[in-house]
């Protein structure tokens, strides 16, 4: 089996960090980017080719998440979005899912959750 190459979209380095150490040390995986902006994860992505993406939810960043899902859906059609949320955002982005989005993670992460839902993300 091929690994499944993840992209990380967060504002926080220490989430980042976090994220890339689960990926890593999952055997079916490797990172293949970062990101700490919508607009950073939209250029990136294009060059990476991911086959998921953890986008973090960011309600104070200047391109909304609405507008980066929807270019992402255009730059990498293939990709599967996962959007990150703290538990006070999540009701705002439930209504995402199938537009784009196709699962969402609650902060903080822990391993076993965010491996379980990239996985799922494959299986789909």
């Amino acid at each position: 089996m091929e690994q499944i190459k993840v992209m990380v979209s967060e504002a926080s380095d220490i989430w980042i960090k976090l994220l890339r150490q689960y990926v890593e040390t999952d055997p079916d995986m490797v990172m293949c980017g970062e990101a700490n902006s919508g607009m950073s994860c939209i250029m990136e992505a294009e060059d990476a080719e991911p086959d998921v993406i953890i986008l973090g939810y960011d309600p104070s960043e200047s391109m909304p998440p609405e507008e980066v899902i929807r270019q992402l859906n255009e730059v990498v059609p293939n990709a599967k979005i996962v959007l990150a949320v703290d538990q006070k955002d999540r009701n705002n982005v439930e209504r995402s899912i199938g537009r784009g989005i196709h699962e969402f993670l609650l902060k903080p992460y822990n391993k076993e959750k965010v491996t379980k839902v990239i996985k799922r993300c494959m299986q789909e």
